[in-house]
């Protein structure tokens, strides 16, 4: 991966961190998270259900459930947003 690339995932992987201030990930796994991030290092299977783990406990609205349900698929499948699509969705919460 060339370095603008890997300025990119690090810069997506900060942003990501901000926005997510107070969801129980410690620095420790953001400076993990920044660094695959960085070198396209996409997490495992067995990875994603424990962080996924960590947080089943925790109340989803029943109105958001069928979305989150998605995302899950979705992450099973290995569809993941492109770096276009992550952008506009942050610039959502922008305005």
């Amino acid at each position: 991966m060339n370095e603008p690339d890997q300025e990119k995932a690090a810069h997506l992987a900060r942003q990501i961190g901000q926005r997510r201030a107070g969801d129980g990930i410690t620095d420790d796994e953001w400076a993990i998270i920044e660094e695959r991030a960085s070198r396209r290092d996409i997490a495992t299977d067995a990875e994603v259900e424990a962080l996924f783990n960590r947080y089943r406990q925790a109340a989803i609205d029943p109105a958001h459930l069928p979305n989150v349900l998605e995302s899950l698929a979705q992450a099973k499948r290995r569809q993941f947003a492109t770096d276009a699509e992550v952008e506009a969705a942050f610039r959502r919460f922008d305005k």
